[in-house]
């Protein structure tokens, strides 16, 4: 059995923090265009009213964040909570084994 730390110094050892999760309360359907926004890597629809934003690595969360939620108010969405996205212990082990880490 390996010792690895605690969860967050395992976080720590992973990029996992470029995620953000954003529920929207009103979906104006279109949130596709932010793509386009600088430090957008992806963007996908991980259930009713909830989207999953992917950080470029390296991108500026702080502007990145924030002309994404000035273009979803812009364009008709109404955002009920915008946040990162943790990584569960199950996601953050399999990063762990599948980069082949070790202490």
């Amino acid at each position: 059995m390996l010792s690895v730390g605690t969860l967050d110094e395992l976080k720590g050892r992973f990029s996992v923090n470029d995620d953000i999760e954003i529920a929207l309360s009103h979906d104006a359907g279109n949130w596709q265009g932010l793509r386009a926004v600088p430090g957008v890597l992806g963007l996908e629809a991980a259930g009713r009213g909830i989207l999953l934003l992917h950080l470029q690595p390296g991108a500026d969360v702080d502007f990145t964040s924030n002309e994404v939620l000035t273009r979803l108010i812009g364009t008709g969405n109404r955002v009920r909570s915008f946040h990162p996205h943790a990584p569960s212990l199950d996601q953050l082990y399999l990063k762990f084994v599948g980069e082949g880490a070790v202490p």
